[in-house]
């Protein structure tokens, strides 16, 4: 028993420093990911085989040369390097064959990104208050607000869009009931809402979108438009009520505006500059700084805010499309099962980690951060969808319930 609440207790503060993207700050005086190393190589499952090999070795070419060598960013290299190991090493070694160890880390993982919206809903009433508490949680100071367990707002973004799009998704298909389902997508909105997340509600819309049509086929039709009537009607009523001069999702995209801001605008520039140098800036031994600098777009250091944009045009299209395929493409074989099998309801979890997955991908068509950039909730999600294809997936073809050796490993 007590070696149980011992690892339960590492595996939350692993998690909680993954998933919340910590690595030093006024608690950790150490790098965070020692106590994953700790965790896994204290509690490691016995004679597991190597899972992640080509995959780990792309991600890690990936950070050579898009940081290292692309951007001369030692210290960013070594940090997602990292990060990436240690969370490979976790599902390896610790996880295993483990399903139960498996489920309780998505488990934790969807505890904290909830703990998380709470926060932010807790901020937004009492900002001052709440800014206090967000430190005290990131260890660190607090740049933008209202937010989560995170210094800005974009971070929150990649939170909100895994944990709405996994939570929904599986409520959906392990077929629970309607006015559950209903409640729980009413409060995913609310959480995309007020939390002022433009790029995530069209990620969680679009994975949602595409998962509804695999699943019902064509009597998807009459429920995309029911979800679409019931969020429209949500989104303008919550116009209308909401008074915080805080904002919302609508009234961020007001105040981008005046502010001048166009996302749109700034990828064409960068296209523009990639035109210029069409092998790579790597190729050219050049840096961002060097050929943004005289684009006014790109004041103040700004990109073009689409993080593989800003990847092919740093490795160019042939060094890029190489890292990217090696680096995606067990996670689209994993994604092509997880959706022969979307009906099967013991594959639910599978399907929903899949596409909460494909979810934080498309966020990062918006935002600079992705999985090179160790973001913590892409990093769980690409390897545990990974994991569960490699490890648990044959089992629930068989006629038993996920394997009785799995489950009890």
């Amino acid at each position: 028993m007590l070696k149980r609440v011992v690892i339960v207790a590492l595996m939350s503060v692993y998690l909680y420093t993954l998933v919340f993207d910590i690595y030093l700050n006024n608690f950790f005086r150490l790098p965070a990911i020692v106590v994953g190393i700790i965790l896994t190589f204290v509690f490691m499952k016995k004679k597991m085989t190597l899972l992640f090999g080509w995959e780990l070795l792309f991600l890690l070419l990936g950070n050579l040369f898009y940081y290292l060598i692309g951007q001369a960013d030692l210290k960013t290299f070594f940090i997602n390097f990292s990060i990436i190991v240690t969370c490979g090493l976790y599902f390896n070694y610790f996880i295993g064959q483990s399903y139960n160890r498996f489920k309780a880390s998505v488990v934790i993982f969807v505890l904290l990104l909830s703990f998380s919206v709470l926060v932010m809903f807790a901020d937004r009433s009492y900002p001052d208050s709440g800014d206090v508490y967000r430190a005290t949680l990131i260890g660190g100071d607090i740049i933008q607000t209202p937010s989560g367990i995170c210094a800005s707002i974009f971070t929150f973004g990649y939170q909100i869009t895994a944990v709405t799009t996994l939570v929904f998704l599986y409520f959906l298909l392990a077929k629970k009931h309607f006015f559950l389902v209903l409640a729980v997508f009413l409060l995913c909105m609310m959480s995309i809402f007020l939390g002022m997340q433009r790029s995530a509600f069209a990620a969680f819309s679009f994975a949602g979108i595409i998962c509804v049509i695999s699943y019902y086929k064509a009597k998807a039709i009459p429920i995309i438009t029911c979800a679409v009537v019931i969020g429209g009607l949500f989104f303008v009523f919550g116009a209308q009520k909401d008074d915080d001069s805080q904002g919302n999702i609508l009234t961020k995209n007001t105040q981008n505006e005046e502010n001048g801001e166009n996302r749109s605008g700034l990828m064409i520039e960068d296209l523009k500059i990639y035109s210029n140098y069409p092998l790579g800036l790597v190729f050219y031994n050049l840096q961002w700084s060097n050929v943004s600098k005289t684009d006014p777009a790109f004041s103040g250091g700004l990109t073009s805010h689409n993080a593989y944009l800003m990847f092919f045009t740093y490795l160019g299209p042939f060094l890029g499309v190489i890292l990217l395929l090696g680096i995606y493409r067990n996670v689209y074989i994993a994604f092509k099962q997880a959706l022969s099998g979307i009906h099967d309801r013991r594959n639910a979890l599978f399907v929903a980690l899949s596409f909460a997955l494909f979810a934080v991908s498309v966020n990062s068509l918006f935002h600079n951060a992705w999985l090179l950039n160790a973001n913590g909730p892409t990093v769980f999600l690409y390897f545990s969808v990974l994991h569960f294809s490699k490890t648990y997936y044959k089992a629930t073809q068989s006629d038993g319930v996920l394997g009785v050796e799995v489950m009890a490993a």
